[in-house]
C-alpha cells in the first residue's frame, strides 16, 4: 500500500456505503418500495443489503476516526463522522419511536462526504520535532562555548549578543550594557 492508499477498513466502509446507496437507487429505479421487496428474490436481496446497510455507518465512523489518527485530518473527516453518527442515531430513533422515511437518503449524503475525506492526502509528521532538535543542538553548542575559556561564539538563538564574549542576551539594552559591564556569562568567568 502506498502512503495515501486506502486501508482495508476504509475500503470496507466505502463498499458498504456504496452498496447501501446502490440498493436504495435500485429500488427507486425499479419503481419498487421496501414493501414490494418482501417476497422471493427481492426478499433475499433485501436481507443481504439490510446486513450491509446495518454496518455501513458504524464502519464509516470507525474508518474515519482511524484515518484521522493516521494523519488524514480535515473538515471532511469531521463532517463525515458527524453526519454518519447523526444518521445512525436517527435510524435508531426511527426503529424505536417514529417513522422517518427520509433516512433512506442518508447513504447518499454520507457517501460523498466520506469520499471527500478519503481524497484528502495523509499529512506527514510535523516538522516541529526537527525544529526542537535544532534548537536543542544550538543551546548545547552555546553552553559548551560558555564553558570553554577564550572561545567566542555569536548566538544563533538571539539577535542580541554580549559585546565582550558573544553570549546570547535577551534585549538590545543588555547588549549595549554588555559593552561596558559584560553579561552574566562574563561575570561568571570573572568570578571563576
Amino acid at each position: 500500500m502506498n502512503r495515501d492508499g486506502l486501508s482495508r477498513l476504509e475500503k470496507a466502509a466505502l463498499v458498504t456505503l456504496a452498496a447501501g446507496n446502490a440498493f436504495n437507487i435500485l429500488l427507486f429505479a425499479m419503481g419498487a418500495t421496501l414493501q414490494d421487496a418482501g417476497a422471493g428474490a427481492w426478499l433475499v436481496a433485501r436481507l443481504v443489503f439490510a446486513v450491509v446497510q446495518f454496518v455501513a455507518f458504524d464502519l464509516t465512523i470507525i474508518a474515519t476516526v482511524q484515518a484521522m489518527r493516521d494523519g488524514r485530518r480535515g473538515r471532511w473527516a469531521g463532517a463525515t463522522v458527524f453526519v454518519a453518527a447523526l444518521a445512525a442515531a436517527l435510524i435508531g430513533l426511527d426503529v424505536s419511536t417514529c417513522r422517518m422515511p427520509f433516512l433512506h437518503a442518508a447513504y447518499a449524503v454520507v457517501l460523498p462526504l466520506f469520499m471527500m475525506h478519503l481524497a484528502q492526502p495523509k499529512r506527514t509528521r510535523s516538522a516541529r520535532p526537527a525544529q526542537y532538535r535544532r534548537t536543542i543542538r544550538a543551546l548545547i553548542r552555546e553552553v559548551r562555548a560558555l564553558r570553554s575559556p577564550g572561545l567566542r561564539v555569536v548566538s544563533e538563538l538571539s539577535a542580541h549578543a554580549c559585546r565582550k564574549c558573544g553570549a546570547s542576551v535577551d534585549t538590545q539594552q543588555q547588549s549595549a550594557a554588555s559593552a561596558r559591564w559584560g553579561c552574566a556569562a562574563c561575570r561568571v568567568k570573572k568570578v571563576a
